[in-house]
């Protein structure tokens, strides 16, 4: 278990955690929404993720029905390393 200081510092870190993620919410013509996606820890050995948002609704009827939709594809490269306290950072290398 948590000590009380302990765990008063785990529910504020988890509070600004649920306010930051990206909201499962419609988002219309003109609007803008951010937020974080949270994903498992990757393996030490990954060095490149894709990330693929299948039927994302582009326009919608009248019965508010998705009349266009699209795949889209991210990717991203992973440097992994340690920053050191002097302020020093060593990326590793294949």
């Amino acid at each position: 278990g948590f000590r009380g200081s302990e765990y008063a510092r785990y529910q504020e870190r988890l509070d600004i955690l649920r306010r930051t993620l990206f909201r499962n919410e419609e988002v219309f013509d003109g609007q803008t929404a951010e937020g974080y996606l949270v994903f498992p820890v990757l393996h030490h050995d990954v060095k490149e993720v894709s990330v693929q948002v299948l039927d994302a609704v582009l326009r919608f009827d009248h019965r508010s029905e998705p009349q266009e939709t699209a795949e889209l594809t991210y990717c991203f490269h992973r440097e992994t390393g340690r920053l050191f306290r002097d302020g020093r950072l060593a990326l590793e290398t294949d």
